[in-house]
């Protein structure tokens, strides 16, 4: 299953449909590309939507950062009470560029 949104193979089509993300991208810490703390099982959707993206001192500052899936808890921040998932914190995906 995809490690941020939890959707399983067969909802996508198969093993296929998924990718291996680079938690911290490559373009900005090529020293972690192949470190397999960095290596995430996602679904293509998010990883398309994350991209190359990493929060800056700023966003850090505000708290506003990219759950970890093999470090965070979900349910601590994303209500997942409805089919729509909904934030409970500031620590979410990218903002909309």
């Amino acid at each position: 299953m995809c490690a941020y949104c939890e959707v399983r193979e067969p909802e996508l089509g198969g093993a296929e449909a998924f990718h291996v993300d680079h938690y911290k991208p490559k373009s900005k810490f090529s020293h972690l590309i192949c470190n397999y703390d960095n290596l995430i099982y996602a679904c293509r959707y998010c990883n398309r939507y994350k991209r190359d993206y990493w929060p800056s001192l700023m966003d850090e500052i505000f708290g506003r950062v990219i759950l970890n899936p093999r470090k965070d808890q979900h349910d601590v921040h994303v209500d997942k009470s409805n089919f729509a998932w909904k934030g409970k914190s500031d620590n979410n995906f990218p903002p909309n560029n």
